[in-house]
């Protein structure tokens, strides 16, 4: 299951240039394409013959998407000029804040990435966002790194000229796969009580509803 959320508004060292194979041609962009969810999402939009414009860190994990001719745009989501950039001729974004388990501090990180993500949408004039948040998000504290996606929300909101889409997304199903190896010893390690239950989701599925909230704008 997953909640959605819409609501009506209108330190990663990478390199920053932006090479595009067909300009000035209205597309979906799409952050997150090396990982689960972004990839469904253009994928999805590739497939149903729309325009995509790919963000990656590294051109070589975009080979497949221009093959199928997606552009690619090499920007580093903290990086708010490249990123206003990757966003110029957008009809609608997918955008999210990946987890960097290396960050020293972490609920900064993901305020520096929220304020660039905001700073590049506000600039390049996207209307319309679909940014994966998650289940807890609507709660302002008691979360963890929730909270974080608490704050990501209310910075999009107050941009007038996009509106934005929050999925407030459940557990991912693919998180419990480091834990089956231990099933062969009839172990499954959680860091949850065992009679705990809680809502979970494919991140596949998540995907697939970026993309249709996408293709409806």
């Amino acid at each position: 299951m997953c909640m959605l959320i819409m609501r009506s508004t209108a330190t990663w060292s990478a390199p920053t240039v932006i090479f595009f194979q067909q300009k000035g041609n209205p597309m979906y962009v799409i952050a997150g394409v090396s990982g689960n969810t972004g990839r469904v999402v253009a994928d999805t939009l590739l497939a149903k013959g729309e325009k995509v414009r790919v963000i990656v860190r590294d051109a070589a994990k975009a080979s497949d998407f221009a093959a199928r001719g997606a552009e690619v745009a090499i920007a580093d989501l903290n990086d708010e000029a490249a990123m206003t950039k990757a966003l110029q001729g957008a009809k609608g974004a997918y955008l999210l804040i990946p987890p960097n388990t290396g960050a020293t501090h972490f609920r900064a990180y993901q305020q520096e990435m929220a304020q660039a993500l905001c700073a590049a949408v506000r600039q390049s004039a996207v209307p319309h966002v679909v940014f994966l948040s998650s289940i807890g998000a609507d709660k302002e504290s008691g979360t963890g790194p929730i909270a974080g996606l608490y704050d990501a929300e209310r910075l999009f909101s107050a941009i007038p000229t996009t509106k934005t889409q929050f999925i407030r997304a459940a557990y991912f199903m693919e998180n419990i796969g480091g834990s089956l190896a231990a099933l062969a010893h009839g172990v499954y390690p959680s860091f949850s009580p065992a009679a705990f239950g809680i809502p979970m989701i494919a991140s596949q599925d998540i995907g697939a509803l970026a993309a249709e909230l996408l293709s409806k704008g």
